[in-house]
């Protein structure tokens, strides 16, 4: 197998498929003690974590993918810059779709609008 040095691995590809089964509810995100990091393994062959933070005023994104062995093989930042690759675009939706899924943001929204209501 040949492999393109000048090119980047496609990192787009992982993120639709992160985003595909965590739609569909096959991954399981959890919280971790930075409140800007979440986790999901798979079958104990893959860990994936992905985080949000601010560097000189750009938003990025990261996302590390580890081996069963604990080892990192991906360790990627997408910055939010102008333009906006897709990759980091993608990146920072996956990291949306599991903050909102891994914290219950819906739900917490929902009890607050009945809190509020109940002033």
């Amino acid at each position: 197998m040949s492999i393109d040095l000048q090119k980047e691995p496609d990192y787009e590809k992982i993120i639709d498929a992160l985003i595909d089964k965590t739609k569909e509810g096959k991954l399981q995100w959890q919280e971790t003690a930075d409140e800007r990091t979440f986790l999901a393994a798979v079958r104990g062959e893959r860990t994936f974590q992905v985080s949000q933070d601010w560097e000189d005023a750009l938003e990025r994104f990261q996302l590390v993918i580890r081996d069963a062995d604990g080892r990192a093989f991906v360790d990627k930042l997408f910055y939010i810059a102008r333009p906006v690759s897709a990759a980091a675009n993608k990146a920072r939706n996956l990291y949306e779709l599991v903050r909102r899924i891994s914290l219950n943001l819906d739900e917490k929204v929902d009890e607050t609008v009945q809190l509020l209501n109940g002033l």
